[in-house]
């Protein structure tokens, strides 16, 4: 399991990294614990993450009140699947947790005597073991690797795929989330599904949409459309390949 701390005050990152490390073997599980105060340096970190992460976050950092809650609402815009947990010194803050809608786990308060501080730690890892094992479960799951990064989403949640302006980079959008990884719409066009049928259909030259949740299309606005709204350019020249991708879906144009 991959944590992902942010906490800027010493002493508190030696007492939480050494618990969760206790506690990962303990519980015979691994955890790959990343660590900084630097608020600039744990973006960079997650824009790295994995979709299955657990995160802590300190709410004040480097005297700024609701930092951390202003990061798990980011955290949260791009992935509906992380797990976060709020550690502070100030236990006001516990109920401002909430307000932010970004469905936390488990506030801790720092000055918890050590016995309490592990068992909740504990139940932490606990519920992230048995929550990532659920979802790993599901099965059909898009596993892509690039350059030492490893993306592994539902393909119910995926809608499309799309070049992103970085080179070489690819950017996902699906239920509730956005993530950059590296790759080339090429590496993914003739992924299959276990039945040996098409994943994905190229609605555009920079784009790959999602077969499985193609609702429609909108000729006039030359759209894709996908649940919630969302939606991604149709080339003119695939309105025929369109029709017959919705044709065999049984879809109504």
């Amino acid at each position: 399991m991959k944590v992902l701390i942010l906490e800027d005050q010493l002493h508190h990152q030696i007492r939480l990294e050494g618990a969760l490390q206790e506690l990962g073997e303990e519980l015979q599980q691994k955890l790959e614990i990343r660590i900084t105060g630097k608020l600039e340096e744990f973006m960079a970190y997650h824009a790295q993450a994995e979709i299955h992460q657990l995160y802590f976050l300190d709410i004040e950092i480097q005297n700024r009140e609701r930092t951390g809650l202003e990061v798990a609402r980011e955290i949260r815009k791009n992935n509906p699947f992380a797990i976060i947990v709020f550690t502070s010194s100030h236990s006001e803050f516990a109920l401002l947790t909430f307000r932010y809608q970004v469905a936390a786990l488990d506030f801790i308060p720092k000055d918890l005597a050590d016995d309490l501080f592990r068992l909740r730690l504990r139940e932490v890892l606990e519920y992230s073991r048995s929550h990532f094992v659920d979802l790993d479960s599901q099965g059909d799951y898009f596993d892509f690797c690039a350059k030492g990064e490893r993306l592994q989403i539902p393909f119910q949640d995926i809608f499309y795929i799309e070049t992103a302006p970085n080179s070489h980079k690819l950017r996902m959008v699906g239920k509730n989330f956005i993530k950059e990884f590296p790759g080339t719409l090429q590496e993914l066009s003739d992924l299959k599904d276990p039945k040996g049928q098409d994943r994905f259909f190229r609605p555009h030259k920079s784009y790959l949409a999602n077969i499985q949740n193609i609702r429609g299309w909108n000729r006039r606005n030359r759209l894709v459309l996908f649940p919630e709204q969302i939606s991604c350019p149709l080339s003119r020249l695939r309105f025929s390949a369109m029709k017959e991708l919705l044709a065999e879906k049984n879809e109504i144009f």
